[in-house]
């Protein structure tokens, strides 16, 4: 199970950090890169922050990051209504976990206490952990206290939302990374006329690379119409 994730939620290539754009989270971007790289004393990091603010995309940047390292990785997306939880006894030592929209863990006992023994069985075997919410710790309402002291005894960091401006920069980024490229009046056109929640553009960005593809076009004003 060398560089590969032991539950089947996939790791895209484009989620890596090549793609991410750190404005305002330089500071959070170092701490987790110093984790990644088994420079960090602390081997917990939990990041909150608003939905689209690009948790889910940091969190896939760290399998992909590890997995080109041929480490042993594991993502568990609690919003997806994770039912089972895998077993570690059988793991190398290494591992290196994310726990994705951890408030979710409020209400059910039983996922924390699987969390809680992940965490317990990490610290043991040199592993590292990554936990992401929507909330501050103290907000989550765990009924199993201990848990939330553990998942923050290496840190608490708050991610920041990007700017319109670097909204635009990552458009442009993930648009010259698939191989086309967004002129500055069709950005401001789309950011004029859409949602401008980043989950919402970069999906918007997906449908263009797909439409233009398809109909051989090329990404003007007039052709983005014809998707909105």
């Amino acid at each position: 199970m060398v560089g590969q994730s032991v539950l089947p939620f996939a790791v895209s290539d484009e989620t890596s950090f090549n793609s991410f754009c750190d404005q305002g989270n330089e500071a959070l971007l170092r701490e987790v890169l110093s984790l990644l790289n088994g420079e960090r004393v602390k081997r917990v990091i939990y990041l909150w922050g608003e939905q689209g603010s690009g948790k889910t995309h940091l969190l896939n940047a760290c399998c992909h990051y590890v997995k080109q390292r041929n480490q042993h990785h594991l993502y568990l997306p609690m919003g997806q209504g994770l039912s089972r939880f895998p077993s570690l006894e059988r793991l190398k030592d290494g591992l290196f976990m994310c726990i994705d929209d951890a408030q979710n863990l409020a209400g059910n006992p039983i996922a924390q206490e699987s969390v809680f023994s992940f965490y317990e069985q990490l610290t043991n075997h040199a592993g590292a952990l990554i936990v992401s919410a929507t909330l501050p710790p103290a907000a989550l309402d765990l009924e199993l206290k201990d848990l939330e002291s553990r998942l923050t005894s290496g840190g608490v960091f708050n991610l920041h939302k990007l700017s319109d401006s670097a909204k635009v920069e990552a458009l442009k980024l993930r648009a010259h990374k698939r191989g086309f490229e967004l002129e500055d009046k069709v950005l401001d056109f789309i950011m004029t006329h859409y949602d401008r929640n980043t989950s919402a553009l970069f999906a918007l960005l997906e449908r263009i690379d797909r439409a233009s593809l398809a109909e051989h076009r090329k990404v003007t004003i007039p052709f983005i119409k014809t998707l909105l």
